[in-house]
């Protein structure tokens, strides 16, 4: 399950999964360099914030995808495959 948090002046992606884990996520940003996850985000070890957990491998995975700046939260075009960056009005009540 994926889940956008405002957290202050950052949007935070939680990347939870029920039946695999979220070791795999690891494993592969260190291989690869990245993980595209839901077929929208690609993440790399730059937006990763949390630690691996290997006594708890259910625990949320969470990337820091956008920051403030100004009124806007910006999303870095290469997070999400467009052209350019994705601006979001600070008081955005739902993500």
């Amino acid at each position: 399950m994926l889940k956008l948090i405002k957290d202050g002046d950052r949007i935070i992606l939680s990347y939870e999964s029920e039946t695999n884990g979220s070791l795999w996520i690891y494993y592969r940003i260190t291989d690869k360099g990245s993980v595209k996850l839901r077929n929208t985000f690609t993440l790399t070890s730059g937006e990763l914030i949390s630690k691996e957990d290997e006594e708890d491998e259910f625990a949320p995975v969470l990337f820091e995808v956008a920051r403030k700046k100004d009124q806007y939260y910006r999303f870095p075009k290469n997070i999400l495959g467009l052209k350019d960056d994705l601006f979001i009005h600070k008081d955005i009540k739902k993500i």
